[in-house]
Parts: C-alpha cells; structure tokens; sequence
C-alpha cells in the first residue's frame, strides 16, 4: 500500500498490459489443453498470484485502477470461454484419439464392448458407412446426426434396402459403430459428416464426450436418441453402449490437423488478446491521466486533509499548526482607533 501522504502514482502501462496477457494466456492455455478440476484450480492459484502482486506494485488509489479491473476481469472470461470451446473442438478429441489405441481391420464380428479403450478404428474393405439409414434431429438449436456403420453383406442392410420390416434381435447382428456429427444431415438420410461420401474413408476416430467421463452427458444422450430414432425408424438394432465415431479417410492428418488448430486458436486469440489490451490500457490511460487528472502535487507528510460539507468547510492540520505559531500581536496593533484610549 502507498502512503496516504504521498502523491498519487499512476499504474505503469506496460505492468498492466502484461497483467490482462498473462492472465488471458495462462486461463486459455490452461482450459484449452486440459480441461477439469484440476485445470480450475490451477487457474484461480494463478489468479489469485496476479492479484496479490498487483496490489504491491500499483497504487489503488488511482482512478484508472477500477477500469482496469475491469478489463482483467473480461479478459479472464473471454479466455475461460475460449479455451473451453477450443478443448471440446479441437485438443479435446485430439487428445482422446491419440491417448487410445488404434485398431486395425474392424470387420462385421468385431464388438464395441471390447474396444472401448479404441483412439483410432481403421475399419476393413466390408464395412461401408450407410447413410440412407441415417437420421437427424433437431435438439436444442443443433441438427445431431448419426449413421450406422455396418457390413456391406449384413442382413441389415440387405433388409433396409429390400424394405422389409425384419428386425434383428441378436447382439451378434445389432450395430457396434455409429458415425455422428453436428449439422451435417438432413432429418432422414443425406449424412455428409466429415469425410462421409468419400470411397477411401474406411476409418474413425472415437469420440467420447470431453465434459464427462464417467455420467451421461447431455451431449451424450442426444447422440444416443438420434441412434434410437433410426433404430425406430428402419427397424435396426444397437447394442447399449455403441461406439461413436468422427469418418475419416486419413486418420493421421486429420490429427494433426486438430493438434494444429487448437494452437492456433491459443496463440492467434493470445496476440489478439495483448493488441486489444494495449489499446484499451493506452487509451484509458491518457483518459485518466491527462484528459481528467489535474497535476497532483506532493503533499506535506503531516497533512490530514479534512472535507466538509460546503467548498469553504476544509481544514488542515498544516493550517491549524501554521496559525498557532504565528506571533501574538497587542490588541493595540489591530483595535479600531476609536476603542485604543480605552485599552
């Protein structure tokens, strides 16, 4: 804290810009790369070590200091948005294929129950993606759409484009895989998710919901009615617990493509974050210190400055002490003429 006799200081601009970017990279950085509990508190321990430094080395009584807390505080939420929507986008899937095993020549007798620890399906010559038995719906705002992932001699498919009303009751013959994506179907077939349409996409990279591991998310369950619904609707059957995954052509690509633009994302909005701040630090700061302040001048350090109710009711105890030193003159000196006989 500064002395309250002392002349009021402004904050140093380049501490303050490097305050709102530090802030922004490490809340972004944080959530953009590993999303959790953890990942929370490491952000408030962070949080709360810029604060406590910034109240060493500002002066909060400047009026700019609010305004800037401000700022700091739109940065932090910006960058807790930013960084979550880039883990579930982006790192998120990107992390959960590379963190999996990969699983070469999936075929028609393979079960999801035993590869949920998959990154990366490479599916054989016989599985096709069927997307005139895919279904979209409307959930929230978002078309959610899914496609099974079956074989091109099964008798579901066989049934589905023979029109028959034959519904498999097996676990052997009920679909394992289930290829899914937002906004990339119609309600009833014309699924063009990913790379869906492409003769050489023959692979998928599993997706598992980034918020949740362990309970049903809401994400999860609306992936889960649109399967239900084509299952409905063609007269198909689905184990309980399916695979999803992204179609793909080139597996490897599309990772690093993924690990690329969540990096993109960090260090793109981090130098955005630090233009955008330096012009609003610089702007607000000739505000303050040029367009409002006048010059503060040093003040004495015995001064204790007390303001009252009207514009002539301040008193110091600079004054105070100043008029008590000053010599006693006679009554003689300052008595009108006409009382100086009688004295």
């Amino acid at each position: 804290m500064k002395s309250a006799g002392r002349k009021i200081s402004s904050p140093s601009v380049s501490l303050v810009i490097f305050g709102l970017a530090t802030a922004y990279i490490c809340v972004c950085g944080i959530t953009s790369l590993w999303l959790g509990t953890e990942a929370l508190i490491i952000s408030v321990l962070v949080l709360l070590c810029e604060v406590a430094i910034a109240a060493e080395a500002f002066d909060l009584r400047h009026p700019s200091m609010p305004w800037f807390l401000v700022m700091w505080l739109f940065s932090v939420a910006v960058a807790a948005t930013v960084g979550a929507g880039n883990y579930h986008t982006s790192y998120g899937p990107y992390k959960t294929a590379t963190s999996g095993r990969f699983y070469d020549n999936i075929d028609q007798d393979a079960k999801a129950a035993v590869l949920m620890d998959a990154g990366v399906l490479s599916f054989d010559s016989t599985m096709v993606l069927d997307d005139t038995l895919s279904v979209g719906l409307a959930l929230g705002g978002v078309t959610y759409c899914a496609a099974p992932i079956v074989s091109s001699q099964g008798s579901q498919l066989a049934a589905a484009e023979e029109g028959e009303a034959q519904k498999v009751g097996s676990a052997a013959m009920a679909v394992q895989f289930w290829a899914i994506g937002l906004d990339c179907c119609g309600s009833r077939g014309g699924f063009v998710c990913d790379n869906a349409g492409e003769a050489g996409a023959k692979s998928g990279l599993v997706w598992i919901d980034p918020s949740v591991r362990e309970d049903p998310s809401l994400e999860l369950r609306r992936y889960m009615q649109v399967v239900q619904a084509s299952c409905a609707l063609h007269d198909i059957q689905t184990v309980p617990q399916p695979l999803f995954v992204h179609w793909v052509q080139e597996p490897r690509s599309v990772l690093l493509g993924m690990f690329t633009r969540s990096m993109l994302v960090l260090v793109v909005s981090s130098v955005i974050c630090i233009v955008v701040a330096s012009i609003m630090v610089f702007l607000a700061s000739y505000y303050f210190d040029v367009g409002v302040q006048a010059p503060v001048e040093e003040f004495a350090p015995d001064v204790v400055v007390h303001t009252g109710a009207g514009p002539f009711a301040m008193h110091s105890k600079h004054v105070a002490e100043t008029e008590a030193d000053a010599p006693v003159q006679p009554a003689s000196s300052w008595l009108p003429s006409v009382f100086k006989s009688k004295v």
